[in-house]
């Protein structure tokens, strides 16, 4: 993108001169009625719902807007394995301003505390992020910033295979007693479900575990539209789109992590569409939620066998009992029913199998799995395992008699 503008008179930066047309200028009413130098900037917030510091990356599209025509007049791809970050989150400031003269310290002093002085660094040379709550932002404006007016704000996330904009406040009992819980689906032009104007369904709100049908609909890009009036850089107008994810990339891995409990399907979801974001791989889950009978099966796959030379007499009464024959397979599990996260729905196993082979979970990917809650299994022997880091089975074991629910015709146990 280029919407840097051109040298300021005596000298200053085109940056510094429109702040300090904005600060002389003050908030308009009419954002149209205002002399040319004065700017303003907008702010691009886009993360996944219930993970303020995990930044979702996509295609950022600024739009004037006059007479209703829309003009494009700025555009930038926002990647942030190219910012220098850990990739999920930006926690730097904004690029520093340039030095200030005498004639600039008013405007300087509204934006202490918030940009360093320093060298000039551009839109043109990186990326214009910064870090506002502790949550991503991309500044757009580039130097020059944005003259007054009526723009849209077009975002077109980079992994958008069952992405959804969500209102992250979930609906008030008090707003409506049956939809209390939900959270409002934001329509890809902006349109936000507010229970009087456009009331309330279970078309335009998510359940309250952040999910929808299967056969939702998946759209490409978002808008909204935000009036910008004359400001300094540090008070940019925000436009904020926030995510949920309902599918992975093919019909297996979804189905698997649909299976998961409620209260765990977005985090997994949402790790593993941050994975292939980031560095392109699609893993495929090949085990989410298991049945006791399921989980023992594996359990007891070896139990005629003989472990470090010596029977295995406990697993091999306890197999019989459940009545298994054969036990000369492989070992699969070490965990007989109960005893396992999968049976909670709160563990998966995934491998890359795009090479046509079992490719286990890398250093790096099986790496940011505790940013999403998840703990890696490599650190008990098992890389293609992810699981709930809280709660765990043994947390859940002795709530099956009394605190269960039914959800997508199965049975799972509450969280505590």
């Amino acid at each position: 993108m280029n919407d840097r503008g051109g040298a300021a008179a005596g000298g200053e930066s085109a940056t510094l001169a429109a702040e300090i047309a904005a600060d002389q200028h003050g908030a308009q009413s009419d954002p149209e009625n205002v002399q040319q130098g004065c700017r303003g900037w907008i702010a691009v917030r886009s993360r996944y719902a219930e993970f303020d510091l995990i930044a979702v990356g996509g295609r950022i599209t600024i739009s004037r807007i006059r007479n209703g025509a829309a003009t494009q007049v700025a555009q930038e791809t926002v990647d942030y394995t190219t910012i220098p970050t850990n990739g999920l989150f930006v926690s730097r400031a904004p690029a520093p301003r340039p030095p200030q003269g005498q004639q600039g310290a008013a405007a300087g002093a509204a934006v202490a505390g918030t940009e360093t002085a320093g060298t000039a660094t551009s839109q043109a040379q990186i990326a214009s992020v910064a870090s506002g709550n502790g949550n991503p932002l991309v500044l757009m404006g580039g130097d020059a910033g944005f003259e007054p007016g009526r723009y849209r704000v077009t975002f077109r996330p980079e992994i958008r295979h069952g992405k959804l904009r969500i209102d992250p406040r979930p609906v008030s009992r008090a707003a409506n007693a049956a939809m209390n819980g939900r959270y409002p689906i934001i329509a890809p032009d902006g349109t936000r479900p507010d229970g009087a104007a456009v009331p309330y369904s279970n078309a335009n709100t998510t359940d309250r575990y952040l999910q929808v049908p299967l056969a939702t609909a998946v759209n490409a890009e978002w808008s909204q539209e935000v009036t910008v009036g004359c400001a300094p850089r540090n008070t940019p107008v925000l436009a904020e789109f926030i995510w949920t994810d309902f599918r992975a990339h093919n019909d297996r891995t979804t189905e698997r992590l649909r299976t998961l409990h409620p209260d765990a399907r977005h985090d997994f979801l949402s790790f593993i569409n941050k994975i292939e974001e980031l560095n392109g791989t699609r893993y495929t889950v090949t085990d989410g939620f298991r049945t006791p009978a399921e989980q023992d099966a594996l359990y007891c796959s070896d139990f005629m066998q003989n472990r470090n030379g010596r029977p295995q007499a406990t697993k091999r009464q306890y197999c019989q009992a459940q009545g298994f024959t054969g036990g000369r397979g492989p070992w699969k599990s070490n965990a007989r029913q109960w005893q396992s996260n999968h049976n909670y729905g709160i563990a998966i196993d995934m491998y890359d199998l795009s090479s046509g082979q079992l490719v286990a979970v890398t250093n790096t990917n099986g790496n940011l799995a505790s940013h999403f809650g998840l703990t890696w299994g490599r650190s008990f022997g098992d890389p293609p395992h992810f699981e709930k880091t809280n709660p765990d089975w043994h947390d859940l074991r002795d709530r099956r008699a009394a605190h269960t629910f039914t959800y997508d015709g199965r049975d799972y146990v509450e969280f505590p």
